[in-house]
């Protein structure tokens, strides 16, 4: 194969490396691009907001927090909800799984939800752009 296919493919392959790495390729004009909305910085954390229902008749709610699904994670946070709302900054590139116990003299309900946490790139211009998505679990009772 001659030089000028092999430089062929490599950047072919270069650039569909780049481009499934994050979600668009921007087309914006780089000239005036203002990067004061662009973060370069790959974030490694972010915050997982809970939401519980606390009444009078369950004004705490024990909880934990699972890496992984509920199959087969690993409990790594026990704790009593007190309040409606609780933020944890957690490692991102991990599944969770959280399970409230409901618990009432008659019965109790378990609550289960989960999330992905990942954060979004974004390709503009020469740099990429790192993003969060809101990472909220609904542990409420309906």
């Amino acid at each position: 194969m001659d030089l000028i296919k092999k430089i062929t493919i490599l950047i072919a392959i270069a650039t569909l490396a780049l481009m499934s790495c994050g979600e668009d390729v921007s087309d914006e004009d780089c000239s005036t691009y203002s990067y004061l909305d662009c973060n370069t910085l790959e974030p490694d954390e972010a915050d997982l907001i809970l939401r519980f229902t606390i009444s009078n008749n369950m004004s705490s709610i024990p909880f934990e927090i699972i890496e992984g699904t509920i199959e087969d994670g690993t409990t790594i946070i026990y704790d009593t909800a007190k309040t409606s709302e609780i933020i944890y900054i957690m490692p991102l590139n991990q599944y969770y799984t959280v399970k409230a116990t409901y618990k009432n003299e008659v019965k109790t309900i378990f609550a289960l939800d989960g999330v992905n946490m990942k954060a979004r790139s974004t390709h503009k211009c020469d740099s990429v752009c790192w993003t969060l998505p809101k990472f909220e679990l609904n542990l409420t009772l309906q």
